[in-house]
């Protein structure tokens, strides 16, 4: 079933189901634990680091289409929510930059992914998602929206990737970022409106079953993408 938001009865038995729910009973104790030890990304790599080792030592996890499809809508929605009309007022200022980033990607794609087909045997598309240099997040959706991509190849590359990130990094990169990235937060916090939030789902729970019907690729992400940065520039 390839909906982009599957509402059918299959779909709403699977979040009632043994193996939806092992995955909460491992999962938040794993973020709350991962939080107090100060992990960078607590909530997000303590519960995908106990759901691979659970999957590894062969409990029976899964996650609902539905409930995936909504967990790709919030976070298309987190990434929208940070473009403004302020971007489109700079795009001059990075033509250059953006071409040589352009660059850059194509070029790391291209030799990691033969690597990745040379000498670990993915498949060509499983390959191109996993050397791409990007979030996990977004190239997840689009390898989800594919065909013939294998996700946990997909996941676990990027899984290296980010702890190797999150490892070095910290070390590298002085703490008084930390200053600045709880006041962002707190901004982002103090102007949130529950109203302009659901007039922000609703339009992208619309776009996306549009993209979907017109068969746009990543109907998902495109959909709350679009959304987020229309209500953003009006």
């Amino acid at each position: 079933n390839n909906e982009a938001i599957p509402l059918n009865k299959e779909n709403f038995k699977q979040i009632f189901s043994k193996e939806f729910a092992l995955v909460f009973v491992i999962s938040v104790p794993s973020a709350i634990t991962a939080d107090f030890f100060n992990i960078p990304l607590a909530w997000f790599l303590g519960p995908m680091i106990i759901t691979s080792l659970a999957s590894l030592m062969g409990l029976k996890t899964k996650m609902p289409k539905l409930i995936l499809s909504l967990v790709l809508i919030l976070l298309g929605l987190y990434i929208g929510n940070y473009i403004d009309k302020s971007l489109f007022s700079q795009m001059k200022q990075w033509i250059f930059t953006s071409l040589i980033m352009l660059i850059y990607i194509i070029l790391s794609v291209l030799i990691v992914s033969k690597y990745l087909q040379k000498f670990s045997k993915y498949e060509r598309k499983t390959s191109v998602f996993s050397a791409a240099p990007g979030a996990l997040g977004p190239l997840m959706i689009l390898a989800e929206d594919e065909k013939k991509t294998d996700l946990s190849q997909v996941a676990t590359s990027h899984l290296i990737r980010l702890i190797i990130i999150i490892t070095v990094f910290p070390f590298i990169v002085n703490s008084f970022y930390e200053v600045d990235k709880m006041s962002i937060s707190a901004e982002i916090i103090a102007n949130q409106n529950l109203y302009h939030l659901m007039i922000l789902i609703i339009s992208s729970v619309i776009l996306i079953l549009f993209f979907e019907k017109i068969k746009v690729p990543a109907a998902l992400l495109t959909g709350t993408l679009v959304a987020s940065g229309l209500l953003q520039i009006t």
